[in-house]
């Protein structure tokens, strides 16, 4: 999987975007072979084929293929279907998501604006993301952690 991302990422720098796709859908082949076996792949295996695949697809005009992708990717496609359905649950289900995703990327700017005049690595250290705790409907993130990530790890 990582040798597949890893070329994609090259083919795309040197201009062959189909090569890239290519190598984007055979990862994300792989990864979901790996998934019907008895133990689930890792977030860090998953997510940057997925979050490569989306934007490629995204880039080049597929918007709804994209979209697929990346929520499959983060367990939400099922519940964005029955939203496009009309599943008003659903909706609102992901609406509350979302309103957790800007939230955290507001935190993230703010934490990156913060450390401004620090150095700048070339890697920024992403934990594994665990769900936020869903009670009733409603998502439910503590002060300690933000999206199942201790906040004193949260780097990028």
């Amino acid at each position: 999987v990582i040798i597949y991302n890893d070329h994609g990422i090259a083919l795309l720098i040197a201009g062959d975007s189909v090569g890239a796709l290519r190598c984007f859908r055979e990862a994300a082949k792989l990864v979901s072979s790996l998934k019907t076996s008895t133990e689930t792949p890792p977030l860090w295996l998953i997510l940057p084929t997925s979050f490569n695949l989306s934007l490629l697809l995204l880039r080049d005009g597929y918007m709804e293929e994209s979209a697929k992708v990346w929520l499959h990717a983060r367990g939400h496609l099922s519940t964005w279907q029955k939203a496009v359905g009309g599943n008003n649950e659903s909706l609102r289900k992901l609406k509350e998501l979302r309103v957790v995703a800007i939230n955290r990327h507001g935190l993230l700017m703010a934490k990156r604006s913060m450390n401004a005049g620090a150095v700048i690595l070339d890697q920024e250290n992403i934990m594994e993301w665990v769900p936020p705790v869903v009670e009733q409907g409603d998502v439910k993130e503590d002060s300690t952690r933000l999206g199942g990530v201790d906040a004193s790890q949260i780097t990028a």
